[in-house]
């Protein structure tokens, strides 16, 4: 996985974007600006740097003529764009947007959101760059059954997904559950490393539609429990997995393509790691206050 290139000067701002960025695995940066900050635009390419932030607000630098050169260079155009600044008003985001930039956040920064899309957006990166390999005829994904078929390292490195403390709940059932969950994905990647990913792929989809029922079951009773006002929106949720999981088991071809490996990979790690960051932690964080009025 290759580097997230920071455009930031205000050196307490960076700070803080990089310790986000660190919190959650994403420790690879890069700082780019003051007076080499146009050798370093002609340095930079798609090959090694897979999401670039930049702080519009900077007064030295004319953010979106930077914008714009990255956009207009072969070399960086495809490289996703990450724009903060202060403004909120719907004029400044039409024109970041308009001029290249895949968000905008606004300043003082939320750490989860900000992280969470930008895991999303490299993720999407990485997979747009491996389909379009796969369509070069000098880069060959093994499709036949009889052979292994590697996937490319730096895909495989931004697979990877362990449990993290950060994942914690403090509610012991959902613990556990995340816990052996993420233990039947980490074996799909242990298996990829060796080229054997494609035919444990069906068996992690199976475990998964079982294990994930039971869980969900044990969440909305909990939910239920604590009279969670979100309840309704997050079962949703869970259904959207759930049909996802049994649609891929109904109309995969096994063992799967390269291709098809990556993207159900990428798909299970974000979706995941988005629901038990945000969803699972707002409903737990929900029932720690219901418990502390009544006591």
């Amino acid at each position: 996985m290759g580097k997230i290139a920071l455009m930031i000067s205000l050196d307490v701002l960076k700070f803080k974007i990089e310790k986000s960025l660190h919190q959650f695995g994403l420790n690879d940066t890069l700082t780019i600006g003051g007076q080499m900050l146009t050798l370093s635009l002609t340095k930079l390419s798609q090959d090694e740097v897979d999401l670039i932030i930049i702080d519009i607000d900077n007064p030295d630098q004319d953010a979106m003529d930077i914008i714009r050169k990255l956009k207009s260079s072969d070399k960086t155009k495809r490289i996703p764009l990450v724009a903060i600044g202060n403004a909120n008003d719907k004029g400044t985001l039409n024109k970041v947007i308009s001029s290249g930039c895949v968000e905008y956040f606004n300043k003082p920064l939320d750490d989860i959101e900000i992280v969470g899309k930008i895991h999303n957006l490299i993720n999407e990166f990485n997979l747009n760059r491996a389909k379009s390999d796969s369509c070069n005829p000098n880069v060959d994904f093994q499709k036949n059954s009889q052979e292994k078929a590697f996937v490319d390292e730096a895909i495989l490195i931004d697979m990877k997904f362990t449990w993290n403390p950060i994942f914690e709940s403090g509610i012991d059932f959902i613990d556990q559950d995340h816990m052996k969950i993420i233990e039947e994905y980490e074996k799909l990647y242990h298996l990829m490393k060796f080229g054997n990913g494609h035919d444990y792929c069906e068996e992690l989809l199976a475990f998964l539609e079982k294990y994930i029922d039971t869980h969900f079951v044990a969440e909305e009773r909990y939910m239920s429990d604590i009279e969670y006002p979100e309840k309704e929106d997050h079962i949703a949720k869970h259904r959207f997995f759930t049909s996802k999981i049994i649609s891929l088991r109904e109309t995969l071809v096994f063992p799967v393509s390269s291709d098809e490996l990556i993207k159900i990979n990428l798909f299970i790690k974000e979706w995941l790691i988005q629901h038990i960051i945000f969803e699972d932690q707002k409903m737990v964080t929900y029932g720690k206050e219901i418990r502390l009025d009544k006591a």
